[in-house]
């Protein structure tokens, strides 16, 4: 298992932010390369990373792209919300939560979960 940060450098300090920050996901890049991977949460234009917590709005999206079509799944608070195929995904954030996703791939017939996000944290308003 790989762990990947989202950082602007590659410098200690960034790292660290990175990990206080919650900017990171796992990937399983044995199964295929993960490079690419984003998800993020959206609201009025604006783009909020992994490890963001927000006030709930109307009209707050989760919008990803993976290297390679597979299965997302959409978990809140530990339970699963929806189910898309392909190689992006988008979901409306209907209510407060602590949101992630999953992207599941299908090697020789079998479901390997592949990588999985750190978590939106999404309060009441």
């Amino acid at each position: 298992v790989a762990t990947h940060l989202l950082m602007p450098e590659l410098t200690r300090e960034a790292v660290w932010d990175a990990l206080r920050a919650g900017r990171a996901f796992v990937a399983f890049d044995w199964l295929a390369d993960s490079t690419g991977f984003d998800i993020a949460l959206q609201l009025d234009g604006v783009r909020h990373e992994m490890g963001s917590q927000l006030a709930w709005r109307e009209g707050m999206k989760l919008v990803g792209q993976a290297p390679l079509a597979g299965t997302w799944k959409l978990i809140r608070n530990g339970e699963l919300q929806a189910e898309a195929e392909g190689q992006s995904f988008t979901a409306d954030v209907t209510r407060p939560g602590r949101y992630r996703v999953e992207v599941w791939l299908d090697v020789a017939g079998q479901p390997y979960v592949w990588i999985l996000s750190n978590p939106f944290y999404v309060t009441g308003t």
